[in-house]
């Protein structure tokens, strides 16, 4: 593409163009060398007079500090927020609910508008009138916002006239008055380019440099695209689309300008980011593949507070003054952000090591991490070396926290502390580990020039200001080049694109919707023509974005889909004169990585006799999908458990386990006749509680006072839970309990085992023709039915009924141990008289012939599972596909997704 020629002849000949943000200057600085490189053939040149808006009007600011006719402080956003939160504080600080930054960010932002339409001399013309006017009740100001924000703008401009402050806001006037006053010297000449909609303090710049004798135009390649409009049935087949449009066209032509523009790139990001890496760049999903230059970038900024080496600072420093959750510490742990390179897997062992203790708190304060980690020597000289610098970091810190300083000794000490952490690690840094950091320092000078006001905060009124303007800042890395950009539709103005695809032109999407700001009474916003939600001011806005496009694009394409999560969509009206074409969707990827071709032999047979399988829960993975047993059991992979906050669902199993154990070997209770005199002693409480505590106390050592609180609560569920499942107990015929928790190894079909029977009860009768029963506690939901079929989902129990050698077994029994439901499920219905009194009536031969029919295709599933898992079977075959993918943790390791079953999966998900 060539730079337009009219600009070109007004740069040189000295004329500075003005663009209307930063990336579209730099998109044209470029544009400028490759056009000075290539069609004037020079090897150096003077730099063009290309300024994006916001650096003109610096630049001119930065020339009237130079003539002396300017002492006024210009204040930084940052620094104009301060001052706003300082005088709204006494008005919303007692609502507990209400965020000062936050109000004081809505106002200075409805002093901005007001001050960029030319509508300040509107506040000494009040009180505004209440027609219109309104509380906002979701922020809890009782007082009509708009006459509230006059009396806060008021005060506002009282202070800075007293203090000699300008707010950025109204620069634009500034210089306006000082060129027409010859304070500046207006410039020869300027294009202008990229203003989709020109505000008062613009064309008040432009008036005044009209009247300095400059000569002004609008920069356009007036290209007058060829547009077409295209639909596909869904989202994901109008992104491929797209995808595949830019690769023919980059194949076409190599070094064409292709823009994709949407609404909102940033919703979409991820999904595009997939699609457009899977078209563009096939060879990028292969793990070997060395990363080239870029074929696509997006151009939209990431918040600041999202980049990885700036969280971990800004959780870092948090960390300093209070506790962080143990989520974010794993996070730090693992980032290699505090840590040499080589100690970073060692400290990811102790953190994972970490996460199989019992009770740990919901958050950790730094101290007692390091106290921890100490304790339990985790990780060995790589741990160390990483506590000692925390250790050293804390000592910096902490005697300045109580302290009340400047904002820049704070900076200092920030800077500082970070430093001895071993912050930001010590990996190999790219161009963009040094712009994050450049970005960072930026903030931090930000946050430092809040002394302006000469005011003292204490670190956590410092971190107030840091964190919320570090997570609000934009970061976006400098331009690779890349031929395809993905950006905003509003964010590419002044961009120049030899193609251009435009997504998601719906009626949802188009026309550009504005809002009217709340602070603001609606007459006001009318008056002095802001943008407000009024629909004619919308439409006539984005036909002028869309007039833009046309007139730099040579090129133009505008796509929707069909259905979309929210259902129909509808072309927008704006574009439906241009002609409609209906694509294909694509029928599936290009391949376009080398296939490499192995051989899938069978897996060696399991060794036999001399090696334990583990337990049950071999022959349920086997079941559930062949794969997940063997990952498991042959590759000794696990899930790497996250610890909840307290104890997690598997930890409260075993704690309800051992207390029934412990409770059924007491001598009071060990058959139906000694719970009924517990009960009729009205002990039966007092008798849970010792028990349920005697469990609990082994936790209670060292416990902090969220863990005290935790257990306390943790005893009482598991009181009344044990409770009502032992009044249960009591309507049960006479039993006695003869184990609990019987541990053995047993032999499926040459598959060595271990397992552990709950309970067994002997029910009444001599003791020849005494039945049994097997009975299983599950404090999760449970059904019968899980025990059937050619795939089991539980075989617990049919396992255990099978090889727990119990003589005279009757049935097996899942005890369901659930607040609210509790029950006992068993194998067929006429098994509830085995355990309730109100059954309807007693068990007949042909029912025990039922049982031993159940008992023999058990047997029959249990051999032929252990089968094989023996001979090595591990197809990716989820019984119930989603939902058993859902529960397995091993997906890393899972081929499913180079099977066909793969998309049957997803739709399974949808549905």
């Amino acid at each position: 593409m060539q730079f337009p020629q009219g600009v070109l002849a007004i740069l040189e000949r000295g004329g500075q163009l003005v663009t209307a943000n930063a990336r579209s200057a730099r998109d044209l600085r470029q544009l400028y060398g490759e056009h000075q490189v290539l069609h004037a053939g020079r090897e150096a040149w003077a730099s063009p007079l290309i300024y994006d808006w916001h650096s003109w009007l610096a630049e001119q600011w930065h020339q009237l500090l130079l003539t002396g006719s300017e002492s006024r402080l210009l204040l930084s956003g940052l620094q104009e927020e301060s001052v706003w939160a300082t005088i709204i504080r006494q008005d919303v600080e007692a609502r507990s609910l209400i965020s000062p930054q936050e109000v004081a960010r809505l106002a200075q932002n409805a002093w901005a508008r007001l001050a960029t339409y030319g509508g300040l001399a509107m506040l000494r013309q009040g009180p505004w009138g209440t027609a219109d006017t309104h509380s906002d009740r979701s922020l809890g100001i009782e007082t009509q916002e708009p006459e509230l924000f006059r009396r806060w703008a008021m005060e506002f401009e009282r202070r800075c006239q007293r203090h000699g402050w300008l707010s950025s806001s109204l620069l634009p006037w500034v210089v306006a008055e000082a060129i027409v006053n010859r304070t500046l010297n207006a410039p020869a000449e300027i294009a202008w380019t990229g203003f989709d909609r020109t505000t008062p303090a613009e064309s008040a710049i432009r008036a005044a440099l009209a009247t300095g004798g400059c000569q002004q135009s609008n920069a356009s390649l007036n290209m007058h695209a060829d547009t077409r409009r295209v639909s596909l049935p869904t989202l994901d087949q109008e992104f491929e689309a797209c995808a595949l449009w830019a690769r023919d066209t980059l194949r076409e032509n190599p070094s064409a300008r292709v823009g994709v523009l949407l609404q909102n790139p940033s919703s979409a990001r991820a999904q595009l980011d997939r699609i457009f890496r899977r078209v563009l760049t096939p060879e990028s999903e292969s793990l070997r593949s060395t990363p080239e230059k870029a074929v696509y970038e997006f151009t939209l900024g990431l918040p600041l507070g999202d980049v990885p080496m700036v969280r971990a600072a800004l959780l870092f420093l948090q960390w300093m003054d209070g506790p962080i959750e143990r989520e974010q510490i794993s996070w730090l742990l693992s980032t290699g952000f505090f840590a040499l390179s080589e100690d970073t897997p060692a400290l990811i062992a102790a953190d994972a090591r970490l996460q199989q203790e019992e009770l740990l708190p919901p958050e950790m304060t730094l101290d007692a991490l390091t106290t921890r980690l100490e304790k339990h020597a985790c990780g060995g000289g790589a741990v160390s070396r990483w506590t000692t610098a925390m250790r050293h970091a804390r000592a910096m810190h902490t005697p300045q926290l109580s302290r009340e300083r400047a904002c820049r000794q704070w900076v200092e000490t920030t800077v500082a502390a970070l430093y001895v952490a071993g912050w930001p690690g010590t990996r190999a840094e790219d161009s963009v580990s040094y712009q994050v950091r450049d970005r960072w320092q930026e903030i931090l000078e930000d946050v430092a020039s809040l002394d302006f006001a000469e005011s003292r905060l204490t670190y956590a009124t410092f971190l107030k200001h840091l964190l919320p303007h570090a997570e609000a800042a934009l970061f976006t890395a400098e331009s690779e080049g890349a031929p395809v950009s993905i950006s905003g539709v509003l964010e590419s103005a002044g961009r120049v694109y030899d193609a251009a695809w435009v997504l998601q032109s719906t009626d949802e999407a188009w026309p550009i919707r504005s809002s009217a700001h709340s602070m603001l009474p609606r007459w006001l916003q009318a008056e002095l023509g802001m943008p407000r939600g009024d629909a004619q001011q919308d439409a006539a806005f984005s036909s002028a974005v869309l007039e833009r496009l046309r007139k730099n694009t040579v090129s133009l394409t505008f796509s929707h889909a069909h259905e979309s999560a929210n259902g129909t969509q509808r072309a927008a009206p704006l574009f439906t004169h241009f002609p409609e074409e209906v694509m294909t969707p694509s029928t599936g990827r290009q391949a376009a990585c080398l296939a490499e071709a192995f051989e899938d032999l069978p897996a060696l047979a399991w060794p036999g006799a001399t090696h334990e399988a583990g337990g049950q829960d071999t022959l349920k993975m086997q079941a559930a999908c062949p794969f997940q047993a063997f990952a498991a059991k042959r590759l000794g992979a696990r899930e790497l458990r996250s610890s909840a906050h307290g104890l997690d669902a598997s930890q409260r199993g075993t704690l309800l386990h051992n207390v029934l154990q412990t409770l059924w070997n007491d001598p009071r209770m060990k058959s139906s006749a000694g719970l009924h005199a517990v009960v009729a002693n009205n002990t039966l409480n007092a008798c849970i509680a010792e028990h349920v505590g005697k469990w609990l106390s082994r936790y209670a050592v060292d416990a902090a006072e969220w863990d005290e609180a935790y257990l306390q609560l943790e005893k009482q569920r598991l009181c009344t839970l044990i409770e009502s499942w032992l009044l249960l107990e009591l309507d049960r015929p006479a039993f006695e309990v003869e184990n609990t928790e019987q541990k053995k190894t047993v032999d499926i079909h040459g598959l060595r085992l271990n397992i552990r029977l709950d309970r067994v009860d002997k029910l009444a009768g001599d003791d020849e023709n005494a039945g049994r029963i097997l009975i299983d506690y599950k404090t999760g939901d449970v059904h019968a039915s899980r025990w059937m079929g050619p795939r089991i989902d539980e075989p617990q129990l049919p396992l255990y009924a099978i090889a727990g050698d119990v003589d005279g077994l009757q049935d097996v029994f899942f005890a369901q141990l659930r607040p609210g439901k509790v029950c006992f499920t068993g194998s067929r219905a006429e098994s509830q008289e085995l355990v309730s009194v109100n059954a309807a009536k007693k068990q007949t031969a042909a029912s025990q012939q039922d049982f031993n029919a159940i008992l023999a295709g058990w047997t029959e599933w249990l051999n032929e599972t252990s089968r094989q898992f023996q001979e090595g079977l591990a197809s990716v075959d989820p019984k119930k596909g989603a939902e058993t993918c859902k529960h397995c943790a091993l997906g890393g390791l899972c081929r499913i997704a180079e099977s066909g079953r793969a998309h049957q999966t997803a739709l399974e998900e949808e549905l």
